[in-house]
């Protein structure tokens, strides 16, 4: 099993790729990660603490990295996310995102 860390904007393709995530024998799901810019997660505009709720509910831990803008460098914003993850103390082989295909 690999363990991966799924990115969490709060919404809908997010809960997708939990809930196929979480019913795969492929991956053990270790935490969710969400990025926000003054306490807010962008796109979404969800507050921070509405995602903290969601995290906790789903009794999965939060990375919660802060971004300086709502679109950073794409260089910026990879080193946040790595360093964020690697700095969580939550074993990763991988990241998730987005929505999974359908399993056959």
């Amino acid at each position: 099993m690999k363990n991966v860390i799924i990115s969490w904007s709060s919404g809908k393709d997010s809960t997708l790729t939990f809930e196929r995530l979480m019913e795969s024998s492929e991956y053990n799901v270790v935490g969710l990660y969400t990025t926000h810019v003054n306490g807010e997660v962008p796109f979404q505009v969800t507050p921070l603490e509405v995602v903290e709720m969601q995290a906790d509910r789903l009794g999965m831990p939060l990375v919660s990295i802060e971004l300086p803008e709502v679109f950073p460098p794409n260089d910026i914003y990879q080193s946040l996310v790595i360093d964020g993850v690697k700095s969580s103390g939550l074993k990763v082989d991988g990241i998730a995102s987005g929505t999974c295909s359908a399993m056959a």
